[in-house]
């Protein structure tokens, strides 16, 4: 592994390193007093040819996300049809998980070290035919060890065999789609999520680290001819929706989980542009910065328990570079970082002490990175 840095990081086991909003005038910061030690995970050369239905395109991987606690996972490529599913630590080392004859990838850890994502039945999760099957299967690793999880029988024709794990509570619980069902797993039992509600049919987005499924319910309005949206949690079967003001709703964008039990929802409105965020506490509570009609080329990719939120700023010449809103500022991270080596850095989330997972080109090869602030 290679790494730039301007000092050294503290010694410290994977196993531990596991456990363990803008305003109208924002505006664009070169921070000076703040910068990030780069830890490289590459280059990685290898590539996994997929099959898509328009041909084949190579693959070397990616970085799904981080940990709070500040590991990033992902995925690598081993051969020219298998991706290993990796674990990729602060100090530098990773963890590589077992996997099957295609390989895999993690979507979410939690506090134990507990992994969950897909493990593949063809080469990249991506079959000739998706009519037939997802090309993976719901996946946990415990110690590294993969388990299959169980998958409910499909209840609609039409629907692809199979499915990923999308999160892990800090309890275990695990949200995910199987044979085209929401689905939580308890004690590695599927549960099939309820689909109706007093609010209207529920399409479900996360699950947060204390077990609170994070879902929509919508309904169709023949008068308007349009359907009518709200944001909520399911707790216990429930669902409840957020006090989030009327407008907020009819918007859409990402919706994303930190490891305070929040809720934040980047609403882009139909010319890409940020108009508002919501941060929704576990309690209920909003927090709703307005950027008016001018809006922001912003687009959240993950944020953290202190509300520094990452993503991609397209607000000048540059084409979507990595950025970081914290309060009022907007910085871009390639003027914090000690080398211009890298380029197209693509980031995929933040941890509550501000390490960046990424993923970038440079040196000729595919790098999954951490960026650490120092």
């Amino acid at each position: 592994m290679s790494r730039i840095s301007r000092r050294s990081l503290l010694a410290g086991s994977a196993s531990a390193a596991m456990l363990a909003a803008l305003n109208r005038q924002s505006r664009l910061v070169y921070a000076q007093a703040a910068a990030y030690e780069i830890i490289s995970f590459g280059p990685i050369t290898k590539e996994v040819q997929i099959k898509y239905d328009w041909g084949t395109s190579p693959h070397a991987g990616d970085v799904r996300g981080i940990h709070s606690g500040g590991v990033a996972f992902g995925r690598v490529a081993a051969s020219e049809e298998k991706f290993t599913p990796t674990l990729f630590h602060p100090d530098g080392s990773v963890t590589k998980l077992k996997s099957g004859q295609f390989g895999g990838d993690v979507n979410a850890i939690n506090t134990n070290g507990h992994a969950v994502g897909a493990a593949y039945d063809f080469a990249g999760g991506e079959p000739d035919d998706l009519a037939e099957h997802y090309g993976s299967r719901p996946a946990l690793w415990i110690d590294g060890e993969l388990t299959r999880l169980p998958m409910p029988e499909k209840t609609q024709e039409g629907v692809g065999t199979g499915g990923y794990a999308k999160s892990i509570s800090d309890t275990g619980a695990i949200f995910g789609r199987a044979n085209g069902q929401d689905v939580l797993w308890i004690d590695g039992n599927p549960q099939l999520l309820l689909g109706n509600s007093e609010y209207g049919y529920l399409s479900y987005r996360d699950l947060t680290p204390d077990g609170t499924l994070i879902a929509e319910a919508s309904t169709y309005s023949a008068e308007a001819n349009d359907w009518a949206l709200r944001r909520g949690a399911v707790r216990d079967g429930v669902f409840t929706p957020f006090d989030l003001p009327e407008e907020v709703d009819l918007l859409s964008g990402p919706t994303l989980v930190n490891s305070a039990n929040e809720v934040l929802y980047g609403l882009i409105d139909d010319d890409f542009m940020l108009r508002k965020t919501a941060i929704v506490a576990a309690d209920g509570q909003v927090q709703l910065t307005d950027f008016g009609d001018r809006g922001l080329d912003f687009f959240p990719a993950g944020f953290n328990a202190g509300h520094e939120i990452i993503g991609d700023w397209n607000g000048d010449f540059r084409s979507s570079p990595a950025a970081l809103m914290r309060g009022e500022d907007v910085v871009y991270l390639e003027t914090l970082m000690p080398s211009n080596r890298f380029s197209m850095i693509n980031v995929k989330g933040i941890s509550d002490d501000g390490t960046i997972a990424a993923e970038a080109n440079g040196d000729g090869g595919y790098h999954p990175l951490l960026l650490i602030p120092v």
